[in-house]
């Protein structure tokens, strides 16, 4: 006869099935316990905490060809820099004096720092892509206008419309990529979306100067109203394709996981009210009073000085573009290798020993290496106050662009007005070169100032 099994080992029941282990019966409940009337909860295994995942970035390259955003770039580089060469030209054919005719510059450079003022909150609103499209169309008309001006002072209110009609065209570019692409990287996206700037750099005033020897500066402003407008088509058909793409989430419209926007007035206060915005729209005013007040005056310097024509000087200018274009190239490296601070004073640098390198030579041909230079070493300054500026409000970048625009451009009107007043009274030497000690002594109180996080090295 089979022995009995074990007290612990399961027997065969009476239908040849393995019962199931019987285990120890639980504890009495205590009363005193609030949860002994129900069942134990299982308790849930300790994770680690998990990490929110990271906001969905829109890709701007995909919808709209970045190729259309570098040619806004580059048309509102040439509305600026195709007409430094002519001012010579100006002067002669109005009978008025270099700084006379520089105001066809400052009213340019004026309405392009006060509209930002209107157009950066319209960005926000109205969708980023929309009103730069517009704004190129609006361009096309003026610089339309400006070719048909009986006068200069035709010519200078035409200017003043113009700049109103291009003020929105980079910020709200910049403020549309700030949306699209983290912090670290945006420098350098930054910089390549700028190689239609740069490029308008290289080429506008070589053929500013040419058409200016050739055509006369009414084919300038006949050149710039067609690209306008080619831009303008090309942007507002890709506009209307990406929006028959997608309906339902323009690009104007904010994440439902966004900040409220905020009015426009509350959002300039916002950027008062903070000392390091306070400290970056100074930074912006000065930086467009000295690094850019005297630029317009370089042509002239070169037609005077050196005898250039007018298309030998827009060659010479047209070397700022190729440094320009350097800077692009290796954005990304320079601000990983040196950080903000090195970047900042390497640009102060650069831009100091550049034009006193023009000023001081006895030849024209220093002046090419020099403008390179000075290409190389300005963006290397300014790229880091505008990388800064697309962090002020990250709810309203294109009001924020458009507060620095504002300040930068009129801090460049005024110094405009400045660098004439002082040629005039003191000659080209001493005001040029009053002007690099004002840049250099600029970059050392930036990189004085308070560092952007932790990815800004010493």
């Amino acid at each position: 006869m089979p022995s009995a099994p074990p007290p612990d080992s399961p027997g065969p029941s009476a239908s040849g099935a393995i019962p199931p282990k019987v285990l120890p019966a639980a504890p009495p409940p205590n009363p005193a316990d609030p949860a002994a009337s129900g069942p134990a909860p299982t308790p849930a295994p300790t994770l680690a905490p998990t990490p929110a995942p990271a906001p969905a970035l829109p890709a701007a390259a995909p919808a709209v060809p970045i190729a259309l955003l570098a040619m806004g770039g580059f048309i509102g580089a040439a509305c600026l820099r195709g007409i430094d060469p002519l001012l010579q030209l100006l002067a002669t054919e109005f009978d008025v004096s270099v700084a006379v005719a520089g105001g066809v510059m400052a009213a340019y450079t004026l309405a392009y720092g006060l509209f930002q003022l209107v157009m950066g909150p319209v960005g926000d609103r109205l969708g980023k892509l929309d009103t730069i499209a517009g704004a190129m169309l609006a361009l096309a008309l003026a610089n339309l206008a400006c070719a048909f001006a009986p006068g200069l002072a035709a010519l200078t209110a035409l200017r003043f419309v113009s700049g109103a009609a291009a003020a929105t065209i980079i910020p709200t570019t910049i403020a549309f990529l700030g949306d699209s692409v983290p912090y670290a990287e945006r420098q350098a996206t930054i910089g390549r979306f700028l190689t239609g700037n740069t490029l308008a750099m290289i080429i506008a005033a070589p053929i500013g100067g040419a058409f200016g020897d050739t055509l006369g500066w009414r084919g300038v402003f006949v050149t710039l109203a067609l690209v306008s407008l080619a831009g303008g088509v090309g942007l507002t058909r890709a506009n209307l394709r990406r929006a028959r793409a997608a309906p339902a989430t323009p690009e104007g419209a904010a994440p439902a996981s966004a900040p409220p926007r905020q009015p426009a007035l509350a959002a300039y206060r916002a950027i008062l009210a903070a000392p390091a915005g306070r400290r970056l729209m100074l930074a912006a005013f000065l930086d467009g009073m000295f690094c850019f007040g005297s630029f317009p005056f370089l042509a002239p310097f070169l037609n005077i000085r050196h005898g250039l024509s007018y298309t030998m000087a827009g060659i010479v200018l047209g070397c700022f573009g190729i440094g320009a274009t350097t800077y692009t190239r290796t954005a990304g490296i320079l601000v990983r290798k040196l950080g903000e601070v090195r970047l900042v004073l390497l640009g102060a640098a650069g831009l100091a020993a550049g034009l006193s390198a023009m000023v001081l030579s006895g030849a024209w041909l220093p002046a090419i290496p020099a403008q390179m230079v000075m290409g190389f070493a300005f963006f290397c300054l300014h790229g880091v106050l505008q990388a800064r500026a697309t962090e002020l409000l990250p709810e309203a970048r294109a009001t924020a662009l458009a507060a620095f625009a504002f300040n930068l451009f009129v801090g460049q009107a005024t110094g405009a007005v400045l660098a004439g007043t002082g040629i005039e009274r003191l000659g080209f030497e001493a005001t040029l070169l009053a002007d690099a000690a004002l840049i250099l002594a600029l970059g050392i109180w930036i990189a004085a100032g308070p560092r952007r996080g932790k990815g800004a090295r010493a």
